[in-house]
Protein backbone atom coordinates (compact mmCIF):
# COMPACT_ATOMS: atom_id res chain seq x y z
CA UNK A 1 0.00 0.00 0.00
CA UNK A 2 1.76 3.48 -1.05
CA UNK A 3 1.80 6.32 1.43
CA UNK A 4 -0.35 8.67 0.32
CA UNK A 5 -3.37 5.88 0.80
CA UNK A 6 -2.28 5.38 4.37
CA UNK A 7 -2.35 8.73 4.94
CA UNK A 8 -5.45 8.81 4.13
CA UNK A 9 -6.76 5.96 6.14
CA UNK A 10 -5.09 7.66 9.23
CA UNK A 11 -6.76 10.81 8.93
CA UNK A 12 -10.34 9.12 8.03
CA UNK A 13 -9.57 7.24 11.11
CA UNK A 14 -8.55 10.00 12.94
CA UNK A 15 -11.51 11.65 11.80
CA UNK A 16 -13.70 9.39 13.42
CA UNK A 17 -12.25 9.03 16.54
CA UNK A 18 -12.98 12.74 16.66
CA UNK A 19 -16.46 12.70 15.77
CA UNK A 20 -16.59 10.13 18.37
CA UNK A 21 -15.44 11.71 21.52
CA UNK A 22 -17.08 15.24 20.24
CA UNK A 23 -20.53 13.62 20.64
CA UNK A 24 -19.70 12.25 24.17
CA UNK A 25 -18.39 15.83 25.01
CA UNK A 26 -21.44 18.02 23.98
CA UNK A 27 -23.49 15.12 25.54
CA UNK A 28 -25.07 17.34 28.47
CA UNK A 29 -26.26 17.06 31.86
CA UNK A 30 -29.47 16.98 31.76
CA UNK A 31 -29.52 14.59 28.38
CA UNK A 32 -28.38 12.00 30.96
CA UNK A 33 -32.25 12.46 32.20
CA UNK A 34 -34.48 8.99 32.23
CA UNK A 35 -37.99 10.39 32.96
CA UNK A 36 -39.48 7.09 32.60
CA UNK A 37 -37.60 5.45 35.33
CA UNK A 38 -40.20 4.87 38.18
CA UNK A 39 -43.07 4.98 35.63
CA UNK A 40 -44.15 0.94 37.05
CA UNK A 41 -44.75 0.00 40.35
CA UNK A 42 -46.00 -3.06 42.34
CA UNK A 43 -46.86 -1.69 45.05
CA UNK A 44 -46.71 1.90 45.21
CA UNK A 45 -47.88 5.31 43.23
CA UNK A 46 -45.49 4.79 39.84
CA UNK A 47 -43.51 8.32 39.55
CA UNK A 48 -44.88 10.15 36.92
CA UNK A 49 -42.77 11.70 33.52
CA UNK A 50 -42.93 15.32 34.57
CA UNK A 51 -41.94 18.11 32.90
CA UNK A 52 -40.79 21.28 34.54
CA UNK A 53 -37.89 23.46 35.29
CA UNK A 54 -35.66 23.38 39.04
CA UNK A 55 -38.06 24.57 41.87
CA UNK A 56 -40.47 26.03 39.33
CA UNK A 57 -44.91 26.46 40.06
CA UNK A 58 -45.71 24.87 36.75
CA UNK A 59 -45.27 21.40 36.09
CA UNK A 60 -46.89 18.75 34.13
CA UNK A 61 -46.90 14.98 33.13
CA UNK A 62 -49.06 12.91 31.06
CA UNK A 63 -52.64 11.79 32.61
CA UNK A 64 -52.38 8.07 32.75
CA UNK A 65 -52.35 5.27 34.97
CA UNK A 66 -49.14 4.18 34.33
CA UNK A 67 -46.43 4.21 31.66
CA UNK A 68 -47.75 1.03 30.34
CA UNK A 69 -51.14 2.91 29.21
CA UNK A 70 -52.09 2.97 25.91
CA UNK A 71 -54.28 6.46 26.39
CA UNK A 72 -53.68 9.46 27.79
CA UNK A 73 -56.47 11.75 28.97
CA UNK A 74 -56.25 15.27 27.22
CA UNK A 75 -53.57 17.61 27.56
CA UNK A 76 -52.43 18.52 30.36
CA UNK A 77 -52.03 22.73 31.93
CA UNK A 78 -51.02 22.32 35.21
CA UNK A 79 -50.49 19.88 38.23
CA UNK A 80 -51.07 20.73 41.78
CA UNK A 81 -49.69 17.79 43.45
CA UNK A 82 -46.96 15.23 43.02
CA UNK A 83 -49.54 12.59 42.80
CA UNK A 84 -52.58 14.89 41.30
CA UNK A 85 -54.38 15.03 38.09
CA UNK A 86 -54.35 18.23 35.60
CA UNK A 87 -56.29 21.17 36.69
CA UNK A 88 -57.19 22.17 33.24
CA UNK A 89 -57.26 19.75 30.19
CA UNK A 90 -56.74 20.51 26.63
CA UNK A 91 -58.23 18.66 24.03
CA UNK A 92 -57.63 19.20 20.35
CA UNK A 93 -59.56 17.61 17.92
CA UNK A 94 -60.81 17.44 13.72
CA UNK A 95 -64.82 16.78 12.79
CA UNK A 96 -67.76 18.05 14.08
CA UNK A 97 -69.91 19.78 16.22
CA UNK A 98 -71.26 16.87 17.74
CA UNK A 99 -68.04 15.19 18.36
CA UNK A 100 -67.20 17.38 20.84
CA UNK A 101 -66.65 16.01 24.43
CA UNK A 102 -64.93 17.45 28.01
CA UNK A 103 -62.54 14.82 28.40
CA UNK A 104 -61.04 12.80 25.21
CA UNK A 105 -58.84 10.14 25.41
CA UNK A 106 -56.14 9.63 23.13
CA UNK A 107 -54.36 6.99 22.08
CA UNK A 108 -50.41 8.40 21.46
CA UNK A 109 -47.16 6.99 19.86
CA UNK A 110 -43.60 8.69 19.35
CA UNK A 111 -43.94 9.87 23.03
CA UNK A 112 -41.07 11.70 24.18
CA UNK A 113 -40.33 13.85 27.44
CA UNK A 114 -37.28 15.53 28.86
CA UNK A 115 -37.51 17.80 31.90
CA UNK A 116 -38.29 20.89 30.15
CA UNK A 117 -40.04 19.38 26.97
CA UNK A 118 -42.39 16.91 26.07
CA UNK A 119 -43.70 15.61 22.17
CA UNK A 120 -46.12 13.21 21.48
CA UNK A 121 -47.98 12.13 18.07
CA UNK A 122 -51.94 11.46 19.09
CA UNK A 123 -51.94 9.00 16.23
CA UNK A 124 -55.52 7.89 16.09
CA UNK A 125 -56.69 12.02 15.88
CA UNK A 126 -53.31 12.63 13.97
CA UNK A 127 -52.04 15.36 16.26
CA UNK A 128 -48.66 16.46 16.33
CA UNK A 129 -48.30 17.85 19.91
CA UNK A 130 -44.91 19.72 20.80
CA UNK A 131 -45.32 21.23 24.27
CA UNK A 132 -41.97 23.40 26.67
CA UNK A 133 -42.42 25.18 29.65
CA UNK A 134 -41.54 28.11 31.83
CA UNK A 135 -41.62 28.65 35.37
CA UNK A 136 -44.94 29.59 35.28
CA UNK A 137 -46.22 29.61 31.68
CA UNK A 138 -45.77 26.92 29.25
CA UNK A 139 -46.26 26.83 25.73
CA UNK A 140 -48.21 24.32 23.19
CA UNK A 141 -47.78 23.91 19.37
CA UNK A 142 -50.77 21.85 18.35
CA UNK A 143 -50.36 20.31 14.57
CA UNK A 144 -53.55 18.87 12.52
CA UNK A 145 -51.34 16.31 9.86
CA UNK A 146 -54.93 15.78 8.10
CA UNK A 147 -56.25 18.25 5.65
CA UNK A 148 -59.98 17.13 5.95
CA UNK A 149 -63.25 19.12 5.39
CA UNK A 150 -64.11 19.61 8.88
CA UNK A 151 -63.02 22.00 11.27
CA UNK A 152 -60.13 22.12 14.04
CA UNK A 153 -61.03 23.03 17.58
CA UNK A 154 -59.54 23.12 20.48
CA UNK A 155 -61.26 22.99 23.75
CA UNK A 156 -60.14 23.90 27.10
CA UNK A 157 -62.11 21.71 30.00
CA UNK A 158 -61.99 22.75 33.94
CA UNK A 159 -63.00 21.03 37.00
CA UNK A 160 -64.52 23.06 39.94
CA UNK A 161 -64.03 26.28 38.60
CA UNK A 162 -65.24 28.59 35.58
CA UNK A 163 -63.75 29.68 32.20
CA UNK A 164 -64.38 32.99 30.37
CA UNK A 165 -63.52 35.00 27.53
CA UNK A 166 -62.15 38.14 27.69
CA UNK A 167 -62.60 41.24 25.54
CA UNK A 168 -59.89 40.20 23.70
CA UNK A 169 -60.84 36.81 22.85
CA UNK A 170 -58.58 35.31 25.11
CA UNK A 171 -59.43 32.42 27.98
CA UNK A 172 -59.34 33.74 31.49
CA UNK A 173 -60.10 31.03 34.36
CA UNK A 174 -59.94 29.31 37.49
CA UNK A 175 -60.03 25.79 39.03
CA UNK A 176 -60.65 25.57 43.13
CA UNK A 177 -58.03 22.82 44.47
CA UNK A 178 -59.42 19.88 46.40
CA UNK A 179 -62.55 21.33 47.23
CA UNK A 180 -60.83 23.87 49.51
CA UNK A 181 -60.79 27.38 49.12
CA UNK A 182 -57.46 27.56 47.37
CA UNK A 183 -57.87 28.62 43.43
CA UNK A 184 -55.43 28.12 40.71
CA UNK A 185 -56.26 31.13 37.79
CA UNK A 186 -55.34 30.87 34.13
CA UNK A 187 -54.89 33.17 31.53
CA UNK A 188 -54.28 31.32 27.95
CA UNK A 189 -54.28 32.91 23.98
CA UNK A 190 -53.19 31.41 20.56
CA UNK A 191 -51.21 33.25 18.16
CA UNK A 192 -53.93 32.49 15.02
CA UNK A 193 -57.13 34.17 15.88
CA UNK A 194 -60.44 31.05 16.21
CA UNK A 195 -62.80 31.62 13.35
CA UNK A 196 -65.60 31.62 16.61
CA UNK A 197 -65.51 30.62 20.29
CA UNK A 198 -67.85 29.65 22.36
CA UNK A 199 -68.94 27.06 24.78
CA UNK A 200 -69.88 23.54 25.33
CA UNK A 201 -72.58 22.09 27.05
CA UNK A 202 -73.91 18.56 26.78
CA UNK A 203 -73.05 18.39 22.98
CA UNK A 204 -73.60 21.10 22.04
CA UNK A 205 -71.67 24.32 21.25
CA UNK A 206 -73.01 27.66 22.14
CA UNK A 207 -70.89 30.45 19.46
CA UNK A 208 -70.74 34.03 21.03
CA UNK A 209 -72.48 32.70 24.23
CA UNK A 210 -71.00 35.21 27.05
CA UNK A 211 -72.23 32.35 29.80
CA UNK A 212 -74.42 29.01 29.89
CA UNK A 213 -75.96 28.21 32.81
CA UNK A 214 -73.26 30.14 34.96
CA UNK A 215 -70.88 27.69 34.65
CA UNK A 216 -68.76 27.45 31.53
CA UNK A 217 -66.89 24.42 31.97
CA UNK A 218 -65.69 23.92 29.05
CA UNK A 219 -64.36 26.56 26.17
CA UNK A 220 -64.45 26.26 22.40
CA UNK A 221 -62.16 27.44 20.16
CA UNK A 222 -63.16 26.95 16.10
CA UNK A 223 -60.68 27.16 13.35
CA UNK A 224 -61.06 26.84 9.74
CA UNK A 225 -59.92 23.60 8.38
CA UNK A 226 -56.95 25.44 6.62
CA UNK A 227 -55.47 26.39 10.11
CA UNK A 228 -53.37 23.15 10.38
CA UNK A 229 -51.02 24.50 13.08
CA UNK A 230 -52.17 26.60 16.67
CA UNK A 231 -49.80 27.69 18.68
CA UNK A 232 -50.86 28.32 22.29
CA UNK A 233 -49.46 29.98 24.96
CA UNK A 234 -50.90 30.32 29.13
CA UNK A 235 -49.66 31.76 32.42
CA UNK A 236 -50.99 30.20 35.65
CA UNK A 237 -51.16 32.24 39.37
CA UNK A 238 -52.59 31.64 42.69
CA UNK A 239 -53.56 35.32 43.08
CA UNK A 240 -55.78 36.14 39.60
CA UNK A 241 -56.21 35.73 36.16
CA UNK A 242 -54.57 39.01 35.55
CA UNK A 243 -51.23 38.02 37.04
CA UNK A 244 -51.16 34.97 35.31
CA UNK A 245 -51.39 36.63 31.98
CA UNK A 246 -48.57 39.29 34.01
CA UNK A 247 -46.40 36.13 34.68
CA UNK A 248 -46.73 34.86 31.15
CA UNK A 249 -45.71 38.32 29.35
CA UNK A 250 -42.70 38.22 31.81
CA UNK A 251 -41.80 34.79 30.63
CA UNK A 252 -42.78 34.05 27.73
CA UNK A 253 -42.39 36.67 24.22
CA UNK A 254 -42.61 34.13 21.63
CA UNK A 255 -45.06 31.77 19.93
CA UNK A 256 -41.96 29.67 19.17
CA UNK A 257 -42.05 26.42 21.16
CA UNK A 258 -38.67 25.52 20.52
CA UNK A 259 -37.05 28.90 21.67
CA UNK A 260 -39.09 27.96 25.11
CA UNK A 261 -37.63 24.51 25.21
CA UNK A 262 -34.14 25.87 24.85
CA UNK A 263 -33.90 28.24 27.38
CA UNK A 264 -35.43 25.47 29.74
CA UNK A 265 -32.44 22.97 28.79
CA UNK A 266 -30.12 25.89 29.76
CA UNK A 267 -31.71 26.44 33.01
CA UNK A 268 -31.74 22.39 33.82
CA UNK A 269 -28.12 22.34 32.35
CA UNK A 270 -26.97 25.47 34.81
CA UNK A 271 -28.86 23.27 37.63
CA UNK A 272 -27.39 20.23 37.00
CA UNK A 273 -23.70 21.20 36.33
CA UNK A 274 -23.67 22.43 40.48
CA UNK A 275 -22.76 18.87 41.49
CA UNK A 276 -19.70 17.95 39.66
CA UNK A 277 -19.10 14.40 39.35
CA UNK A 278 -16.28 12.00 38.34
CA UNK A 279 -15.74 8.43 37.36
CA UNK A 280 -18.87 6.01 36.59
CA UNK A 281 -20.08 4.58 33.43
CA UNK A 282 -23.05 5.78 31.29
CA UNK A 283 -25.17 4.04 33.38
CA UNK A 284 -24.44 5.73 36.58
CA UNK A 285 -24.43 9.39 35.00
CA UNK A 286 -28.19 8.51 34.08
CA UNK A 287 -29.27 7.00 37.22
CA UNK A 288 -27.78 10.04 39.02
CA UNK A 289 -29.19 12.77 36.98
CA UNK A 290 -32.35 11.89 36.98
CA UNK A 291 -32.26 10.77 40.86
CA UNK A 292 -31.85 14.63 41.27
CA UNK A 293 -34.36 15.73 38.81
CA UNK A 294 -37.08 13.27 40.81
CA UNK A 295 -35.60 14.80 44.33
CA UNK A 296 -36.23 18.89 42.74
CA UNK A 297 -39.96 17.15 41.72
CA UNK A 298 -40.51 16.11 45.88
Amino acid sequence: MNKPALLYIASYLFTILLSGCSSENTKTPVDYVNPYMGNISHLLVPTYPTVHLPNSMLRVYPERANYTSELIKGLPIAVTSHRGSSVFNLNPFQGNESDACSEVYYSYDQEKITPYRYTVFLDKNKINVDYAPSHRSAIYTIQFEENRKEANFILLNVGNGKLTFNEEGHIEGYQIIDNSQTKIYLYLETEQKPHSTGFLSGTSVYYGASSINGENKSAVLKYNKETQTINIRYGISFISSEQAKSNLRKEIRTFDVNQVAEKGKDIWNKALSSISIKGGNENDKIVFYTSYIEYTNE
